[in-house]
């Protein structure tokens, strides 16, 4: 089963979100704009010969632990639009299960982030308004929820829930 991270970065009044237009990834969001993010990483398995131990801090083979998901969700946003933001910053909203992948789901709110954005690859990156019909006109080319969920982000009163979706795509 596949893993991935997608995060929602917003300015400090939730009025702007940052989104990318996915040219690589699951089907659902080729071309269509969305949550900064993408799969993650899995790590290389080493098991000790001396204690079947699987890595741990006394290996020296250069193997690594697979990442969390809120490291991806830091790497990832790092790699589209080229800014650096704390682990602290990413709160988990929602985690979407279909039958062969997990979506860790994350919303974060920092204008200079969004200031700061800059196109790092083949993608489109742009910020858009939450409060304003540009939203309305871009719904029809978003990854599936991503039209609801941002007005849901933006809902002053739905910060401190986590929704878990469940699917069959």
């Amino acid at each position: 089963m596949q893993e991935y991270s997608v995060g929602f970065m917003f300015d400090d009044r939730m009025e702007r979100v940052l989104l990318i237009q996915k040219q690589s990834g699951p089907a659902c969001v080729l071309n269509k704009w969305n949550g900064l993010g993408g799969h993650i990483e899995p790590g290389k398995v080493h098991v000790s010969e001396q204690d079947d131990v699987f890595g741990g801090p006394n290996c020296n083979c250069g193997c690594q632990e697979a990442e969390t998901p809120k490291e991806c969700m830091v790497r990832e946003f790092h790699e589209e639009c080229g800014v650096v933001t704390d682990p602290g910053e990413w709160l988990k909203f929602t985690e979407l299960r279909v039958s062969d992948a997990v979506v860790h789901c994350y919303w974060a709110s920092n204008s200079q982030a969004i200031r700061d954005a800059h196109k790092t690859t083949r993608e489109e990156i742009l910020d858009f308004s939450t409060r304003s019909e540009e939203w309305w006109r871009i719904c029809p080319n978003v990854a599936p929820h991503v039209d609801w969920w941002v007005p849901f982000l933006c809902d002053q009163k739905s910060k401190n829930h986590l929704c878990v979706v469940l699917g069959t795509h």
